[in-house]
């Protein structure tokens, strides 16, 4: 599949080397998915979806998250696939429901749609969504107990009582989680 996302010039130009972060919020890379301390390229490939639906490239973009992870597998041919929206917020009232599953519906609809042919056909071990926020401050050091307690009543429990969206025949939630957010080999 790298390959075929590396040759696409569509997805070429929208490639990323340099990480997942916007502002203060951020995805890091666990050490086995590193190489000498760098990003292990020929195992993580990260694209950037908001960069692809901008208003340079066509008029009226819609709405789309900030990173496409994906992380191939030991198995060939299995990958775990990690659509993320990044938030660099005070509070969660910036955090509409309807504003943020929107950007994850434009990848479903149109660029999963788009670009079957390199997608399509493969096995995803995991395939999560996730909305990782710089709220509550201090959340990256709760464990995931302490971080829904949290969260609790405020706009980011919403994801969790949402109807999931569906992706290559898998219901998938929306999971809010503390920056950084750490992903590891499948």
């Amino acid at each position: 599949m790298f390959a075929k996302i590396h040759n696409e010039p569509d997805l070429y130009g929208i490639i990323c080397h340099s990480g997942c972060e916007e502002n203060n919020a951020l995805v890091e890379f666990a050490d086995d998915l590193k190489c000498a301390g760098e990003l292990d390229e020929e195992r993580v490939l990260i694209l950037k979806p908001d960069a692809f639906y901008s208003s340079k490239r066509m008029h009226n973009p819609p709405p789309a998250p900030d990173c496409l992870v994906l992380v191939k597998c030991a198995a060939a041919g299995h990958y775990a696939l990690y659509l993320i929206e990044l938030k660099d917020v005070n509070s969660t009232t910036s955090l509409k429901y309807k504003e943020i599953v929107r950007k994850f519906e434009t990848m479903i609809e149109l660029f999963f749609g788009q670009f079957a042919a390199i997608f399509a056909g493969y096995t995803y071990t995991a395939i999560k969504f996730y909305l990782v926020s710089t709220y509550p401050k201090g959340g990256e050091g709760l464990s995931e107990a302490e971080y829904r307690k949290k969260i609790l009543g405020c706009h980011l429990d919403t994801y969790a009582s949402a109807k999931p969206l569906v992706l290559f025949g898998k219901a998938v939630l929306i999971e809010p989680k503390p920056s950084p957010l750490t992903l590891s080999a499948c």
